[in-house]
């Protein structure tokens, strides 16, 4: 029977859409499971988790990319099951002065990778108008666009930054070999609602200060 492997993320998880069933009936299914569901997933969590659990016990085999995400899927997907944990590498990237970059005198709190409710991105906002208000002049970069089907989120991000008096920046999407360039100097900030492992941290610890 032929081996197929499929990563299984965020958008991926509708309910009611999963194409990946029958293939499971056709072939050794293995899954890489990304953006486990957890209880801050919010109204869909419980279907999510159901889906989730669904596919672990449709697989062949599968995996995470932390035991926290692998406790996740026992916890709330699929008691007692039995996955491998492959971590995600961290991979160095040149200084600014590799880059030519600039560092700012600003205070910029950066949050890189992509804009999706959850990711912290508000209460990164919140952070900097509360510095704001404290006398410190800080303001807030966006390393990343919109995640698919979150066009909206951007948009509301920068309003809501506006009215709170904090300037923003988002600068679309930053491959990783630009970070050297792109994050210097920045306070870099993982506020997730949604704790897993992604590689923006990875590329965010990996960067030069």
């Amino acid at each position: 029977m032929p081996i197929a492997r499929l990563n299984l993320a965020r958008r991926f998880t509708k309910p009611n859409v999963w194409p990946a069933m029958p293939l499971a009936q056709r072939v050794h299914l293995t899954v890489t499971l990304h953006d486990v569901p957890q209880p801050t997933d919010g109204p869909g969590f419980r279907a999510r988790a159901a889906a989730y659990g669904r596919m672990v016990r449709a697989s062949r085999a599968w995996a995470t990319n932390s035991w926290h995400e692998h406790e996740l899927v026992n916890r709330w997907c699929a008691a007692d099951a039995h996955g491998a944990v492959i971590p995600l590498p961290v991979l160095r990237a040149g200084g600014p002065e590799a880059f030519g970059g600039r560092v700012p005198t600003a205070p910029v709190l950066g949050v890189f990778g992509f804009v999706y409710p959850g990711k912290g991105h508000r209460q990164v906002v919140g952070a900097g108008a509360a510095l704001r208000r404290a006398g410190t002049a800080a303001r807030v970069r966006v390393l990343g666009d919109a995640a698919p089907g979150h066009s909206l989120e951007v948009e509301e991000l920068v309003r809501s930054s506006r009215a709170q008096g904090v300037p923003v920046e988002v600068t679309g999407r930053v491959p990783e070999t630009d970070l050297g360039r792109a994050l210097p100097g920045t306070r870099r900030t993982a506020a997730y609602g949604l704790l897993f492992t992604g590689s923006s941290i990875g590329a965010m610890i990996a960067a030069p200060l």
